[in-house]
């Protein structure tokens, strides 16, 4: 073998190596940017299961205005973005800023267990806040034990059908708890079956 062929043949190995690296690199930093959006959702709920159980009696009307006020800020800020990166890291600092307006709202959930020593401790849930509790809980927790590095392309792009719903919908007088419910539905399916095919996780529990 000449001299040039050994070095075209190292030179391509070498892009190809390189190239490897640049999309592992890639899906890193997706699995990172996924896993802080879900930690950011899970920190939310409790936030908001925190809110319904405190003394507040405004504490519904206080959770809808600021989900309503986040639905608004998310709808304006992805419309000027075609990037899907740069639309999950706007999502991610909307979602932040919720939760911080949520804790201004009722600050003794700074401490998550809070509990109105006054409200009785069997209650129901109000209809939208139920709805929301379990696909919520049911896409962080799939999408926190079972998206990895071999499928977090496909969690990201499901999750990017779910933002380009919430970017398109019009409002259709709900409160945004219930606009969002099919996209948050159709991730907690889809994360579903992400963990039903990783046989790495054992089965889940699906409720």
């Amino acid at each position: 073998m000449t001299k040039f062929n050994i070095n075209w043949i190292f030179s391509v190995v070498v892009l190809i190596a390189a190239a490897n690296l640049a999309s592992a690199s890639s899906d890193a930093f997706d699995l990172s940017v996924l896993r802080d959006i879900l930690n950011i959702y899970h920190k939310k709920l409790s936030v908001l299961q925190c809110m319904e159980r405190s003394c507040d009696p405004l504490a519904h009307q206080k959770m809808i205005a600021i989900e309503n006020e986040m639905g608004r800020e998310l709808r304006a800020r992805l419309a000027a973005i075609q990037n899907f990166e740069l639309d999950s890291l706007k999502a991610d600092e909307v979602l932040q800023a919720s939760i911080e307006k949520l804790l201004l709202a009722e600050p003794k959930c700074h401490d998550l267990s809070y509990f109105c020593p006054a409200m009785e401790t069997v209650h129901l849930l109000p209809k939208f806040l139920s709805d929301y509790i379990t696909p919520v809980q049911y896409f962080t927790q799939y999408g926190l034990r079972c998206v990895n590095l071999t499928n977090v392309q496909k969690a990201m792009e499901i999750l990017g059908k779910s933002i380009e719903y919430l970017e398109n919908e019009k409002s259709n007088g709900a409160n945004y708890f219930e606009e969002a419910l099919p996209a948050y539905n159709y991730v907690a399916n889809e994360y579903r079956k992400l963990c039903d095919g990783n046989f790495w996780f054992g089965p889940v529990n699906h409720g």
